[in-house]
């Protein structure tokens, strides 16, 4: 079974290491993406991977009956290779030495402690806002994310499942019933095209979540399940509903700064369908390093160290983090999106 992030600071024997990890995934800000609490993490041995893939099963004629004496239809399934490779992410952190040995701080809010902390959850604003956007051909330093491996076989549009919803389908502000329940319908269908079941997720903005909860809430639909971290998690047919937050630090979820705002989503409202200019999109993913998605890290995982403890340009300690991760899915069918839902 593979292994997340919390498994890794759970048996990590470092504990400046489980420490950074756990600041990481508790993330109490409410701008604070959250996949990276059900990723998968694969290990890789060097920063590059080669995977084989089927592209497809074959020809129904590689497979029949025969008769004793006759010999079986030869058929072979079409394969090929794809290579993905980590990123480096991390950041430096300066420590005056004027403040070790204050005692003007209460426990857990010294400067040092706050620094490491909040660089730590810009690390995890940055690799979840990667695992849906990133894109190589932008910024080669990246990690390709969900949206540049989304195969077109499994993008499920609004018009699917009701043919008259051309310019989108609003569940925010102009949320009617018989919108609901397309909408829901077109959550299942997307659910479907992942296989459904355990292991899946669902991917979507603040705005896109309070629409499902709309639509939900005189039906039953939710169940309440909790984390590793005794946090409630809000699900949908049993699925983890995983919003992943702002791109960058924020202090408040709305204002015109704040977490709403399409700058810092990493799933805005500022998507086209038809004349409509604010719909968002969710993703329905299948998780696992055998035939979903995953993150894969060079061996060894996220690293914290004191680099210097004094350096020659001032008084400063200097402690960095550091780590090489990247996204990929297994399969092409482990990711899907539905398009052209308004929620605001």
């Amino acid at each position: 079974m593979a292994m997340t992030l919390a498994d890794y600071a759970a048996s990590t024997k470092e504990q400046l290491q489980a420490g950074v990890i756990n600041a990481m995934l508790d993330d109490g800000a409410a701008a604070g993406g959250t996949l990276l609490r059900y990723m998968p993490i694969g290990d890789m041995a060097s920063l590059t991977a080669i995977v084989t893939k089927v592209n497809n099963e074959g020809t129904s004629t590689g497979v029949g009956f025969r008769a004793i004496g006759e010999g079986f239809p030869e058929g072979t399934v079409s394969l090929y290779q794809e290579s993905f490779n980590v990123a480096s992410v991390g950041g430096d952190v300066l420590i005056d030495l004027a403040y070790e040995d204050d005692p003007s701080y209460i426990e857990g809010a010294s400067p040092e402690v706050l620094q490491v902390e909040y660089k730590t959850l810009l690390i995890n604003r940055t690799v979840n806002n990667l695992i849906i956007n990133g894109d190589r051909a932008t910024d080669s330093r990246f990690f390709n994310g969900a949206r540049k491996y989304q195969d077109a076989g499994s993008v499920l549009l609004v018009t699917d499942v009701n043919a008259t919803k051309a310019n989108g389908l609003d569940i925010g502000s102009g949320f009617t019933t018989p919108d609901g329940k397309d909408f829901l319908s077109g959550v299942d269908r997307v659910l479907d095209y992942v296989g459904g079941g355990e292991n899946v997720i669902l991917v979507m903005n603040w705005h896109m979540k309070w629409g499902l909860y709309r639509a939900c809430r005189d039906n039953g639909f939710f169940q309440t399940t909790k984390d590793a971290y005794d946090r409630k998690i809000d699900t949908y047919r049993g699925v983890p509903i995983v919003n992943p937050g702002a791109k960058t630090a924020v202090e408040t979820l709305g204002g015109a700064n704040g977490a709403l705002n399409n700058n810092q989503m990493v799933l805005p409202n500022n998507f086209t369908f038809g004349i409509t200019t604010t719909c968002s999109e969710i993703y329905a993913m299948r998780l696992g390093v055998d035939n979903g998605c995953a993150l894969y890290q060079k061996r060894g995982g996220l690293k914290v160290r004191t680099v210097q403890k004094e350096m020659e340009a001032a008084p400063q300690k200097l402690i960095r983090i550091d780590w090489y991760p990247v996204f990929y899915p297994k399969k092409k069918s482990s990711i899907a999106v539905f398009r052209g839902v308004k929620a605001v």
